[in-house]
């Protein structure tokens, strides 16, 4: 039993040392993501696992490193790199003129039939913040299409006047859903949240640095 013991303790201190060695190294990282800007395939509070020996690719999930005042690491979809056409038409991200988003479960603003709201709630959406009423009870929800009931009334809300923090980056009369088009510069990045009306992300911070980029996400809980 003593020697049984023993090994297991030997196996646990050599797991416990390889998971640090790879944390240090990036070869597995593992982050808290306290925000919901990549809403359905990312859930607050949720974690994610990623690597920096994955070859990065469009349309993956990415870590890439915020040093503004406070360092932080950030996930999102890498869409566009070096040379790339980045142009979002009415919610809808094209890159190089063929749309994308097709391929790619989101969530969008809809316009919803206030008479749905509590069933919504009851059965879709888990925050009070998901919901703002607009006009003659109808709201606002921040959903997945292929959740929405058939049933229900809904489109999509489109934000097409334009947004002056994005025009601060990119000097161009642009909104979240009439983006560009606009050429990815060299050693640049585009990334953008799936979650596409309560994301951070490009539209609003510009093209990140190729450098900046940690990872490759291959997993969450």
């Amino acid at each position: 039993m003593g020697k049984l013991l023993k090994i297991t303790g030997i196996i646990g201190t050599v797991i416990f040392i390889l998971l640090i060695v790879a944390k240090l190294t990036g070869s597995i990282q593992y982050y808290l993501v306290p925000t919901g800007g990549n809403e359905p395939n990312i859930k607050v509070n949720s974690f994610v696992f990623a690597s920096n020996w994955i070859e990065p690719s469009k349309y993956k999930l990415i870590l890439h490193e915020r040093n503004d005042s406070v360092k932080e690491v950030w996930v999102q979809r890498l869409c566009g790199i070096e040379g790339d056409k980045i142009e979002i038409i009415s919610g809808f991200l094209h890159v190089n003129d063929s749309l994308v988003d097709d391929k790619l479960t989101l969530n969008h603003a809809y316009l919803v039939d206030g008479r749905h709201k509590s069933w919504l709630e009851k059965n879709l959406v888990k925050s009070q913040y998901d919901f703002t009423e607009i006009e003659n009870n109808r709201f606002l929800v921040h959903i997945n299409h292929k959740e929405l009931n058939e049933k229900l009334y809904s489109k999509i809300y489109l934000f097409n006047t334009a947004d002056e923090f994005i025009s601060s980056v990119f000097n161009e009369s642009w909104s979240q859903d009439n983006f560009g088009p606009v050429i990815v510069p060299k050693d640049k990045l585009f990334v953008i949240g799936d979650n596409r009306n309560q994301s951070y992300d490009s539209r609003y911070i510009g093209f990140i640095n190729k450098s900046d980029l940690i990872g490759v996400v291959i997993g969450k809980q």
